[in-house]
């Protein structure tokens, strides 16, 4: 038998319904990014996931350098699906080493917003755009809470920009764009560039060159790679 769950309500202890239960859940997944993660995946996070989510939240350049089975790309795709609830009208790219990389981690959270049931207890106004592209490249998200010309009027900094934008590290898909969210780069090299100094500095060249310079006031840029 499951042990009974208890809140507090109007300052009182009360036993809790099971409704109540999970609009608390819903509730606290709205706050915190580590608890969406757990409500939309049943998965336990650990400390260096916390100590992840602290470091989006206090800095606009964030280097994260995680060992493999770390979790980190499904990290960053929990943060941007968090990010995007709370800010559909702002970009974000997501960023690999290639094209292809690129556009499955972009898949992943098309998987999410579209299909996961929890994602849209939590998040029930964010809606894929019927009027914008929804690709392997892009996708473009609305607000229900609000009409569709004040969502776009609150969106025309970013210009044409998806609300998602996925691109290979080194490749000139980026520019034009206007990131005013997330600019993620997970895993910028593999094995074969990291020892080479020219792939090495055509990255980094391609870093402070074009994905840099996407970047609008207000933006975080995260680097995430493996060791």
């Amino acid at each position: 038998m499951n042990n009974p769950v208890f809140i507090w309500q109007n300052g009182q202890r009360i036993k809790a319904t099971p409704q109540a239960v999970l609009e608390y859940q819903i509730k606290r997944a709205r706050r915190d990014p580590l608890y969406f993660g757990k409500f939309i995946f049943g998965h336990e996070p650990a400390t260096h996931h916390r100590e992840f989510f602290d470091a989006v939240k206090n800095h606009d350049r964030i280097l994260l350098v995680w060992p493999r089975e770390f979790g980190k790309t499904m990290s960053v795709i929990t943060l941007m699906a968090w990010y995007i609830g709370h800010f559909p009208h702002r970009t974000n790219v997501i960023t690999s080493v290639s094209s292809e990389q690129a556009k499955k981690r972009l898949a992943n959270l098309k998987e999410i917003i579209e299909k996961n049931p929890y994602y849209q207890l939590v998040f029930p106004w964010v809606k894929p755009d019927p009027q914008k592209p929804w690709t392997e490249t892009e996708i473009n998200v609305t607000d229900d809470r609000v009409s569709y010309t004040e969502f776009w009027n609150k969106r025309k900094e970013a210009g044409n920009t998806a609300s998602v934008y996925a691109a290979g590290v080194g490749g000139k898909g980026l520019v034009g764009n206007r990131i005013t969210g997330l600019a993620v780069v997970d895993d910028p090299h593999d094995e074969d560039a990291a020892f080479s100094p020219t792939k090495r500095e055509r990255g980094i060249t391609w870093y402070f060159r074009t994905f840099i310079n996407c970047l609008r006031p207000g933006a975080k840029a995260i680097v995430i790679t493996t060791r």
